[in-house]
This record gives C-alpha cells, structure tokens and sequence, in this order.
C-alpha cells in the first residue's frame, strides 16, 4: 500500500483545516461571526487579567443570593461574572460550600471591599479557612495571550514542515 501518491491530497486537508482554523479564532459565535466589535475569543482570567475568589459559605447559596451581594458594591467600574456556587470535601472528610467570585483586577482595597460585604452576608471567614483569592496582572495576561497566539503559529508551520 503506497500511501504516498495521495501526499498532496492529505496536505490539501492539512492546509485546508489550518485556514478554516485560523478563519475560526477570529470569526466565530463570540464575537458574533465577525459582526460584533470587540475580542474574537472568550478568554479566562488567566489571559486577561483579573481577580477570582473562591469565598466560604455556611449552607448551599444560590449565584442570585451572591450577585445581590455583590451589586451592592460600590466601586468604580465593577464589573463582576455570574457567581458560580459549588461544594467540595475538605481534608476531614466534611462537605463544604463555597462561591467562586471572577472580577476585574482588584487592589488590596477593594479585594476587602468585597470580602466584607460577602462576610456581611454569610459571616466571617474564621482564619481565611477556604478563602482563596487569585489575581493576575493584566499586564501578565496580555504577554501570556502573546506568547500562546506564537506558540501556535510556531506548531502550524512545524506540522506543515513535517507532513511535506
């Protein structure tokens, strides 16, 4: 079986999957099929910046309990994810309840200013106990958006060095 002679039409396949996927990450649902401004992809906070907490809660809440909390916050151009309430099993074996919070980039200040108002709704985290807070730069998240968008045209053009 000489799988050779049809080299050029699985390198037509290649290429033709490689276009539609460059084609894809610019116009696709998010961003409307290109007919909306804005970014072409849904990026996490990992790429553009920003503040998740994972907050503490005494029973099961519900992302509607949490957001009115959270709309109560008085800070300049808040802008706050739907909440994503969820439960895990801590290290003794006890089921607990937390809310995962995604933000913009907060300073120290307003990363208390929403701790506070969640603790005054659902009480005090005693000793940060399951209180987790994550923040990345945006600074971070632009280069690391950079490196990734390299990192892919680098691997296209190796598979298509490979497969000719």
């Amino acid at each position: 079986m000489n799988i050779f002679k049809y080299r050029y039409a699985y390198l037509g396949i290649f290429i033709t999957t490689m276009i539609l996927s460059v084609v894809f990450i610019f116009v696709n649902p998010t961003n409307g099929w290109g007919t909306k401004p804005g970014p072409s992809l849904n990026l996490g906070i990992d790429f553009t910046g920003g503040t998740k907490i994972y907050f503490p809660v005494p029973r099961a809440v519900s992302s509607d309990e949490v957001m009115a909390v959270l709309k109560t916050i008085d800070l300049p151009n808040f802008k706050v994810n739907p909440p994503q309430p969820n439960q895990y099993i801590d290290t003794t074996g006890v089921t607990r309840h937390q809310v995962l919070v995604y933000t913009r980039f907060l300073n120290d200040t307003e990363q208390d200013t929403v701790i506070k108002a969640l603790e005054a709704k659902f009480g005090h985290v005693e000793n940060a106990q399951g209180l987790d807070i994550s923040r990345v730069d945006p600074l971070i998240g632009k280069e690391l958006v950079e490196n990734a968008m390299k990192a892919v045209v680098i691997a296209l053009v190796l598979m298509l060095i490979y497969i000719w």
